[in-house]
């Protein structure tokens, strides 16, 4: 990386006066919580309602007599249910003291937990927020158990603790309650303290967690009507048990003003730019007791944390630093007419792609004469029965996603400006932090404009008009050469124009989009320029976007000049699609194989759709099995939807809802991707074989990025382990036996963990690519703000979003800054490089042939026009 302007970079972190204007009344009557102060006093208190948000969850123990906190109003369902659920707590552990019974392992557990001062309130809130918490992640009944298991550990653990020094646990638990509000945080600190002062105690197995939470969520269960255990069919013949609502539960949250809605996130954007990352440990927030949660890499190994830490302080991590920090200092404002029909379009159940659905789909009564039927019409009645089950428990989960996004937004629309902290993972690819943000569905990315609005200019304009045709992309306009979108955008103008000042009106014209509400979004400023002209300050992103990004690193590090090609690495007159030459492999495979599944898949149609996400996701390690999920999820269950709303006669793929085609239509897909970027599969090849040589020797696979950030590919063994249990019932009214299967490390209590082969070995090539496309992003933001005069962004991976007026110059940064990395090194080389750096005898290992390069000219890339747009 050619060295940085500094003063360049550090002047991007104050902001101006200047901001978009909104557009649009604010059609909406909800309670909003209150508008903060500006300025940094008004980002402080915004935390403390963040902190307040999470505390709530738990018992105040400080002189508060009450079961739950004062900090924040709890959640008007778990509020009525505490009580009721000690009590039933009581009751339980009172009957098992008086059994005749051997006593159950958890007893003893119960019993020193129920002897705390309101030890059974404090079980009981714990019990129904792990769980309310499951429902929105749709999480399975497994991983429910766990997060239960352990939420009682840690009150477990702080009685002993205080059994062992009463004066050492009351500083300790003031401490960790003041600097951390997660669970997962106060557990690490005050175990850290408390080992220093000679208190230790070994953790609980996932097993024994799961043992110990049984019985407090079968009692929940028992005695609430919130809660049930439904189970998901995969269509493969496994059954996966998750944590739902019941109807009437479900029913009330739907009903719920936003602003009461259970489940508040607690991580928010910001109103002022977060705090520079300097440290693994301090960043983003301001708020000591909020930042310290956050590390500056999530997921990362004791190993890559250390590494992390030394080459911060060596100053090797500077260009990282700074790129990150130059991308949360990026000012947002609120789409407000996207925000009203987003608002508009839930209120009134629209019917829209990919737009979370409202209201739950009917439930058929059991019709009369059912229990003459015969065994097969039972069947057939009780699967479309629960395929409709299940549909409403997906809509559950978007109905509390929904409301969280609207509350936020009509929050975050009071103020002229807001701010997303981000992190990375241990690849280092850059995200977000808060739940809101642009890297989520399309309908809330649409709610996004950069704040430091400029003139759109003639060149920005055209930029806009393209997004407009893309984001449509009506008779698939976003595939024709760049002249054919921009006639399109005239010959339509009329629509567009409509669509960008009257969003109900319009509705038959938009909601058809390839993104609705992008496309809204775009219409709009695309009629404010016609009525304001070329000084209209634009502040809509425009995402210059990589064509298929893995193949795009496969083919330029091999050099591939036929698959660069498909990708648009070269100069051509027209964009090049590979999702399109993989679906025409896959028509001609179909087309010599005289089969009625063959037939089938041909009457259907075979667009680029259908395999489009299978190819893009090839390079990232994507298998066979990848490939039919995929397909079930999205094609066969939309169609399924479409069933059961009425918009289909039946499913066209079959009454098992498209799964055997999903599977057949699999197996074909992947013999065509593999045949069409055949060199990314010898990349891929080559990573899988340096991960064995690392495995062999009984090494960690780890490398550095040309920017240096050191990635350790990690993955530990865990083995199965079937427990046993006994749970509430909701149809019987009995406890009945179950199984659950919890994973754990195989050395879970060991301080050397046992790597499993296998897994290091499939997750190596998706590591490699993602750390490659992160590096690529990272540079561009630099070689932006340093070389081309851009500071404000929208990334989303390999999509480059600035604004209009930005788009010629980023068009240029992005494809320098993927020459270069390219240019500098032979990754293949590199990678080996530092494999052999790690392995104790690097000259016994025999290490795979570099694959062939080809003739492809990275510098074609500068003049391609349809890489990256």
């Amino acid at each position: 990386m050619a060295e940085t302007d500094a003063r360049t970079r550090e002047n991007l972190s104050s902001t101006n006066n200047d901001h978009h204007k909104k557009a649009g009344p604010q059609t909406h009557d909800l309670k909003i919580r209150p508008k903060f102060a500006p300025g940094t006093l008004g980002e402080l208190e915004h935390e403390k309602n963040m902190i307040a948000d999470g505390r709530r969850r738990y018992l105040d123990r400080q002189g508060n007599k009450k079961v739950w906190s004062n900090e924040g109003k709890p959640r008007a369902l778990i509020d009525d249910k505490v009580v009721v659920v000690a009590e039933a707590l009581k009751k339980i552990h009172s009957e098992e003291i008086g059994a005749n019974h051997r006593p159950f392992a958890w007893m003893k557990v119960w019993s020193e937990l129920l002897d705390l001062p309101q030890g059974a309130e404090v079980m009981a809130l714990a019990g129904l927020s792990v769980m309310m918490d499951s429902v929105a992640r749709n999480a399975t009944l497994n991983s429910c158990l766990v997060n239960l298991g352990k939420t009682l550990e840690m009150e477990l653990w702080s009685a002993r603790l205080r059994r062992f020094d009463k004066r050492l646990a009351k500083r300790i638990e003031d401490k960790v309650r003041r600097d951390h509000v997660s669970m997962r945080y106060r557990v690490k600190a005050a175990k850290a303290i408390a080992g220093l002062e000679g208190f230790r105690e070994a953790a609980f197995k996932p097993s024994d967690s799961v043992k110990l939470a049984a019985p407090l969520l079968s009692c929940i269960l028992s005695s609430t009507d919130i809660f049930e255990i439904w189970d998901y069919h995969t269509g493969e013949g496994k059954t996966v048990r998750r944590i739902g609502l019941t109807e009437e539960a479900s029913d009330v949250i739907a009903e719920a003003n936003y602003s009461e809605s259970w489940m508040e996130p607690m991580w928010q954007p910001m109103i002022v730019p977060p705090k520079d990352w300097d440290t693994f440990e301090t960043g983003a927030y301001l708020d000591p007791s909020l930042s310290l949660q956050l590390k500056l890499v999530k997921g990362a190994t004791k190993q890559q944390v250390k590494d992390i830490n030394r080459r911060i302080e060596r100053g090797e991590l500077k260009d990282l630093l700074d790129s990150i920090n130059l991308i949360q200092r990026t000012p947002y404002t609120v789409n407000s007419y996207t925000l009203a029909a987003v608002h508009w379009a839930w209120q009134n159940e629209m019917p829209i792609k990919k737009f979370p659905q409202h209201e739950h789909v009917e439930l058929p009564e059991r019709p009369e004469g059912y229990d003459d039927w015969e065994p097969a019409e039972k069947k057939g009645w009780v699967l479309e029965r629960r395929k409709k089950l299940m549909r409403n428990r997906e809509i559950d989960g978007g109905r509390v996603i929904m409301y969280h996004d609207l509350s936020t937004a009509f929050f975050l629309e009071q103020y002229d400006e807001f701010f997303l902290p981000h992190n990375m993972d241990f690849r280092g690819r850059v995200y977000p932090v808060p739940s809101f943000n642009h890297h989520r569905d399309s309908y809330c990315k649409s709610l996004f404009l950069l704040k430091r609005a400029k003139p759109i200019g003639e060149e920005g304009f055209k930029f806009l008009a393209l997004k407009v045709a893309d984001l449509g992309d009506f008779e698939k306009i976003s595939k024709a050469p760049l002249q054919d979108r921009l006639d399109w955008v005239i010959d339509n103008e009329d629509k567009i124009l409509q669509c960008g000042t009257d969003f109900a009106g319009s509705y038959d014209i938009w909601s058809l989009a390839d993104k609705p509400f992008e496309f809204l979004a775009a219409c709009h400023e695309y009629a404010k320029v016609c009525e304001h002209g070329f000084t209209y300050p634009c502040g809509l992103p425009i995402g210059l976007d990589g064509s298929n990004s893995a193949a795009q690193h496969y083919s330029a590090a091999s050099r591939s000049r036929d698959e660069g090609a498909m990708v648009n690495l070269t100069v051509t007159d027209k964009p090049q699609d590979i999702y399109q030459v993989v679906a025409n492999k896959v028509i001609e495979k179909l087309n010599t194989d005289d089969t009625d599944m063959s037939r089938l898949w041909l009457d259907y149609g075979v667009t680029r759709s259908v395999v489009k996400r299978q190819t893009m996701t090839f390079g990232y390690g994507s298998n066979l099995f990848g490939f039919a999920e995929q397909l079930k999820d999205d094609l066969m269950k939309p169609l399924a939807n479409d069933v059961m709303k009425g918009r289909l006669d039946k499913h066209p793929f079959g009454e098992d809802d498209g799964y055997q085609a999903a599977n057949f239509m699999a197996k074909i897909v992947w013999q065509s991707v593999n045949e069409v970027i055949f060199k990314a599969a010898e990349g891929m090849s080559y990573f899988k074989s340096l991960a064995d040589i690392c495995s062999k020797d009984g090494k960690l696979m780890a490398w550095t990025t040309p920017l240096n950030f050191p990635v350790v590919h990690r993955y530990d063994q865990m083995v199965g382990k079937k427990i046993k249990l006994y749970l509430h019932d909701r149809d019987t009214g009995i406890r009945k036996r179950t199984q659950v299967t919890v994973l754990e490390k195989r050395d879970e209590h060991s301080a050397i963990t046992t790597p499993d082969k296998r897994k290091n070995r499939s997750s190596v090539s998706p590591n490699v690519i993602h750390s490659m496309d992160a590096c690529h992003l990272q540079m561009t933001v630099l070689n932006a703000v340093d070389n081309h005069r851009i500071r404000d962004f929208f990334l989303i991976h390999d999509s480059f979003g600035v604004m209009p007026a930005d788009c010629p110059r980023m068009f240029n940064a992005v494809r320098e800054s993927f020459v270069e990395l390219y240019s500098a090194s032979c990754l293949y080389t590199m990678l080996a490089d530092q494999v052999r750096q790690y392995l104790d005898d690097p000259d016994a290992a025999i290490f795979p042939e570099i694959p062939e390069k080809g003739d492809l000219d990275l510098d074609e890339v500068l003049r391609s026009q349809y890489c990256f747009l």
